[in-house]
């Protein structure tokens, strides 16, 4: 009957099935995370803006109508609260504009002669600072290789929101990702350079 008997269950594997993944996530999260932060601190230095309003900026600039207050909540992924804080700072340093309709409702947001004067310089600080940290370190070949497999780690469209319906009716789905930076690029530039066709 001894040999009937079941041998002990095998405690459960704690280590993941992919190490090669999951070393590869961290490796992603850390880089982008440093990333950021160092060049966020260069465009504080030089412009006295962050990546953050930047990213806002870029937004704006991609829409010659004009970038609805929703539209900007959902890309930067902030909510409705925090991003009236945002646009009224924009707003308070002269960088956009928020005409309002007949009926004093708000309509989109433009950028102003001294926003978009801004807006060209930090993204030219930016992609100097792109070209240093990673455009020096990379061929051009493995760059574009990159920007191909990363694109293809982008959420798909059944993973996003139908539009930000929180923050107002006259938002429009934006097509990036929630939270996604949306910085415009020049013609030339490291960006560029690595957009995938």
């Amino acid at each position: 009957m001894g040999a009937d008997r079941p041998g002990p269950t095998p405690a459960p594997s704690t280590s993941p099935r992919r190490p090669d993944l999951l070393d590869t996530f961290f490796l992603l999260a850390r880089v982008k995370t440093a990333l950021c932060a160092e060049v966020d601190d260069s465009l504080r230095a030089a412009h006295g803006i962050s990546l953050e309003v930047l990213d806002a900026l870029s937004l704006v600039a991609e829409r010659r109508e004009g970038c609805p207050q929703a539209t900007l909540a959902f890309a930067l992924g902030l909510s409705a609260d925090e991003t009236v804080a945002l646009v009224d700072g924009l707003v308070a340093a002269a960088y956009v504009r928020r005409p309002e309709w007949p009926g004093g409702e708000p309509c989109a947001i433009q950028l102003t002669l001294r926003g978009r004067l801004l807006h060209v310089r930090a993204c030219q600080t930016l992609d100097r600072e792109l070209d240093r940290r990673i455009g020096s370190r990379l061929s051009p070949r493995d760059i574009t290789r990159s920007a191909e497999a990363l694109a293809g780690l982008r959420w798909s469209p059944e993973r996003q929101r139908s539009g930000p319906s929180h923050v107002g009716s006259d938002a429009r789905p934006d097509p990036r990702p929630r939270g996604t930076i949306a910085i415009r690029c020049f013609p030339g530039s490291i960006l560029e350079r690595s957009r995938p066709e």
